[in-house]
């Protein structure tokens, strides 16, 4: 019965690992690039912050993936490491994105703060300047007043409606129905900053955006020691795969080896799958591969439903 069990289980986590792998994998696009960068002031309230973007994530075919999922806009601290804000895109290829900063919130003005479009590092373990990400370092010529948004919005607008050729604007260059559902997705509350450059007007209020940081990320991989990360970035060159989906599965097959020496010198499946449990555990702590956490935590999920199945089974009256 254990034997038969632990059989299923291996079989189980298998076509797990396929399906979880699979779902992460995704294609780079041909490039990714920024167009646009501003940042504004005062344009809700005294003191806050508005940073805007026109990108471009460059795709010839478009990913089955939301592009909420898959990428995000980010802004560094000077440092180039430190994440401060990070809000996910609404759409690929080429639009717009902001994020809002209340009062509280707000950084340093005339500071050269990184702006990045980048993709999600769940989606992305290797991130590269030009292909995945593109990154604008800013300076005093991307800091405006509040009073300059109006202007600078519809000189957006008019580069989106001649390169997607779609009427966003009116004859008298306001943004239209159209123009203004694009806008406001992006630039929550633009209509209440600005109300007249719209050609009817409704009032909404953005959320403050949440911060986020790769504190985690950052602390594992510095776990990894040079000569694994050699070994990993070499196995992924000869596979073609990225380092990340390479480590994982190094990660994985490390586990199972694990799992078959406790088996072979026990004769305890239970110990066996313990340890194969463990050994992901610790071996997604130490940062060999960034997804090899998450696949600890699927492992972990795995038991649990078969305990719970094995459990029913055993507790039914028939």
């Amino acid at each position: 019965m254990v034997r038969r069990v632990f059989s299923s289980f291996i079989l189980a986590l298998v076509l797990l690992f396929l399906v979880v792998s699979s779902a992460w994998a995704i294609a780079n696009p041909t490039n990714t690039n920024i167009g646009d960068s501003f940042v504004f002031r005062n344009v809700l309230v005294s003191g806050d912050q508005l940073f805007f973007v026109r990108y471009n994530i460059n795709y010839g075919s478009v990913p089955s993936e939301s592009a909420t999922i898959a990428f995000q806009m980010a802004i560094y601290d000077t440092d180039g490491v430190t994440l401060l804000f990070v809000r996910p895109v609404n759409y690929y290829l080429e639009n717009i994105i902001s994020i809002y900063l209340t009062p509280a919130q707000a950084l340093t003005w005339n500071a050269t703060y990184l702006v990045r479009i980048q993709g999600s590092p769940a989606l992305f373990p290797v991130l590269t300047e030009g292909i995945n990400r593109a990154t604008v370092t800013l300076n005093a010529g991307n800091y405006r007043e509040g009073g300059d948004l109006g202007e600078v919005m519809i000189a957006q607008a008019t580069i989106l409606q001649e390169d997607w050729g779609l009427t966003i604007l009116t004859a008298a260059d306001l943004l239209n129905a159209t123009g203004a559902t694009y806008f406001i997705k992006a630039v929550p509350g633009l209509n209440t900053m600005v109300p007249d450059i719209f050609q009817t007007t409704s009032y909404t209020y953005p959320e403050p955006s949440k911060v986020g940081n790769q504190t985690y990320i950052n602390q594992t991989l510095l776990h990894v020691g040079p000569n694994l990360t050699n070994a990993i970035v070499g196995v992924a060159a000869i596979f073609g795969a990225s380092e990340g989906g390479a480590g994982f599965w190094m990660a994985c097959i490390g586990g199972m080896l694990l799992g078959g020496i406790v088996y072979a010198a026990t004769k305890r499946p239970d110990w066996s799958v313990a340890f194969v449990v463990v050994g992901l555990g610790v071996i997604g702590l130490a940062g060999v591969g960034t997804q090899t956490f998450i696949a600890f935590l699927w492992v972990v999920l795995a038991l649990g439903v078969l305990f719970g199945l094995l459990w029913i089974g055993r507790n039914l009256p028939f």
